[in-house]
């Protein structure tokens, strides 16, 4: 599922409503992005989410979306 038109065009203006609704949507993704991996003293795999990482990602994403030029076509 796409973010509609309409949100990117006011996250870009730094609405707050909008921001969150990218933030909502991103974040299932940003979980995958930010997963790690390390072992237990039994030598098991233990996967989780690095929320350093994840909240960098983030930060990342909502000072790139007032960035963001839409094309007029």
């Amino acid at each position: 599922m796409r973010v509609p038109y309409e949100i990117i065009e006011s996250a870009i203006v730094k609405d707050d409503h909008a921001l969150q609704y990218v933030n909502d949507h991103f974040d299932s993704y940003l979980n995958y992005l930010a997963r790690r991996e390390k072992f237990d003293a039994k030598g098991n795999v233990i996967k989780y989410v690095d929320q350093e990482v994840k909240e960098t990602i983030r930060l990342a994403l909502l000072v790139a979306i007032p960035e963001f030029k839409i094309k007029e076509v």
